[in-house]
């Protein structure tokens, strides 16, 4: 998975190491981390674990919705069925 621009807004550059790890039901986390083995690319792709995209329920080609938290150093991977609950839910509250 590739968004340069999240990456680039983390500050996040080729080399360094990124540890990837489920935080709950579809959602997967992505945190810098000196003693991850998983390092960032030349190609700045986050390569998600197989058990991480197992849990996901990703499959080859799976779409996913990722946001830049910057005051935390990570990146959230939302799997995209999320996207329709946080819409919904986000208009659902507007409704004054």
């Amino acid at each position: 998975m590739s968004d340069k621009l999240l990456i680039s807004v983390l500050g996040w550059q080729p080399g360094d190491r990124v540890s990837i790890e489920l935080a709950r039901s579809l959602v997967a986390t992505a945190r810098r981390c000196d003693r991850s083995p998983v390092v960032l690319g030349e190609d700045r792709y986050l390569r998600l674990p197989v058990s991480v995209r197992a849990a996901l329920g990703l499959r080859g080609g799976g779409r996913v919705f990722m946001v830049a938290v910057p005051h935390l150093d990570a990146v959230l991977v939302h799997h995209v069925s999320v996207l329709d609950e946080m819409v919904t839910g986000y208009y659902e509250l507007d409704q004054t």
